[in-house]
């Protein structure tokens, strides 16, 4: 029988996996044989020649084939429930969707198949039926029935038929159960330690078993994983700590929260559930956070000592209690940049302040409850140029550029004052609005040029 290229790297590679794990069980045996002294020596090569007994792929692939009945693959675990129900878990072996514009199991490419058996003492076993090479996995073959990779193993095509044979009960919808205890029932089946929901269905109803989705879940865990720890991110986020560019884009997940399964024994639940852990994570199903819609500021006679203040009164505290911490320090250059960074931060915010009003309908200012005094309804309403003549014509004029300025450096000494313990004066009024005035002229270029 011609065997492809495909099943004979497969072949290789359960005879190099049964290698490892006889290689394995030898150190320990020469471990245990050290601590026991030359006394035990004897009993020792005993135990020897059991293993390499043991571990000759022939005895290895019959003993397989007997615990097979202890193991299935899966998709879907009941285990998560609770590690002692003992009903069925489901293997979806199909890749289409059932349902469009539905994300689930069916969705993923090379997903990664989960398994569960009766006994975790058999879990470690149960790990060369997740055996894969480049090109194909052991579970694809057992899926098809294609016995090929085991013929160069096996003493004839029939002995390797009948492992095929018993390895495809890893696919069956009935719980694992040991070799010599099968259980009287075919299919599958649920537990009462499972979820469990009675749907009715005419006179009767039918049971539905929801199972947790450990693959989806698997390739959810390795993304999460991959945004956090990955070499390329890590790389990513000093980067950005340096500010310096990077290719590889930077993905959070707010608000992630984790479930744990199986408590100190994992491998209880699954296969995957042990190397995750025993976590699953959950992105946020919450709400979005409500944010009122920005309205136009009617009925203030200012924003600057209005909503600015409310926005910005953090900002202008901290700079406060800096100056406080200050006031009998040296004049070193160290202290005036910390100054001059804090009122750069605050006179940025008033910049930019117009912005919250961008999406408010141009004009807003000509309603009769706008109380704001021109030069503020110039910086804040500059839409309603192409509705006014009148406006536009006094907004390209200079003077409302100073008077906001103006505004400005009265509200920000007022604030500074509070307590009498800073004093500023006309000088600092004097700084405060010219550092405005300009910023406030560049932003008018700006404007002026979308408009």
């Amino acid at each position: 029988m011609e065997i492809s290229q495909s099943a004979q790297e497969m072949s290789q590679a359960i005879v190099s996996y049964i290698a490892e794990e006889e290689a394995r069980k030898l150190a320990e045996a020469e471990k245990g044989a050290t601590k026991k002294g030359a006394h035990a020596s004897d009993a020792v090569a005993i135990e020897i020649g059991k293993i390499r007994a043991e571990y000759l792929p022939k005895n290895w692939l019959d003993a397989m084939a007997e615990v097979a009945t202890q193991i299935r693959y899966t998709t879907h675990g009941i285990k998560y429930s609770s590690p002692y129900a003992q009903g069925s878990s489901i293997c979806l072996t199909s890749t289409q969707n059932i349902m469009d514009g539905v994300v689930g199991t069916a969705s993923i490419q090379d997903i990664t198949i989960d398994l569960v058996v009766k006994n975790a003492a058999i879990l470690g076993k149960a790990k060369f039926f997740n055996l894969s090479t480049p090109n194909a996995r052991f579970f694809d073959y057992i899926v098809a029935e294609d016995f090929s990779p085991l013929i160069p193993i096996a003493e004839s095509v029939e002995q390797a038929k009948s492992w095929m044979k018993s390895f495809r009960v890893l696919l069956s919808d009935r719980e694992p159960y040991a070799h010599s205890k099968p259980i009287d029932h075919q299919g599958p089946s649920s537990h009462k330690l499972a979820k469990q929901t009675y749907w009715p269905v005419g006179d009767g109803y039918h049971l539905l078993c929801p199972l947790f989705a450990s693959s989806f879940t698997q390739a959810i865990y390795e993304r999460v994983q991959h945004s956090r720890y990955s070499d390329e991110v890590k790389a990513a986020r000093d980067a950005r700590k340096k500010q310096q560019y990077h290719p590889q884009p930077i993905i959070s997940f707010p608000e992630l929260a984790v479930q744990s399964f199986g408590g100190s024994n994992q491998q209880n639940i699954s296969q995957l559930n042990a190397r995750r852990g025993g976590k699953a994570y959950l992105f946020s199903s919450a709400p979005p956070s409500w944010q009122s819609q920005v309205k136009a500021p009617l009925n203030i006679t200012s924003v600057v000592d209005g909503p600015f203040v409310r926005q910005e009164y953090g900002r202008i505290k901290e700079l406060r209690e800096y100056l406080k911490r200050h006031l009998d320090s040296p004049s070193v250059k160290a202290i005036r940049a910390g100054r001059q960074r804090r009122i750069e931060a605050i006179v940025d915010q008033f910049i930019a302040f117009p912005a919250r009003y961008m999406n408010v309908k141009p004009g807003w200012s000509q309603s009769p409850e706008c109380k704001l005094p021109l030069h503020q309804q110039l910086w804040l309403d500059p839409g309603r140029c192409q509705l006014d003549e009148a406006f536009a014509f006094e907004y390209d004029k200079k003077n409302w550029q100073g008077q906001v300025a103006d505004d400005f450096a009265r509200m920000l000494n007022r604030l500074l004052k509070l307590g009498d313990q800073i004093n500023v004066g006309q000088p600092e009024y004097a700084q405060w609005k010219v550092e405005v005035a300009q910023e406030l002229r560049l932003a008018k270029q700006e404007v002026g040029g979308i408009l």
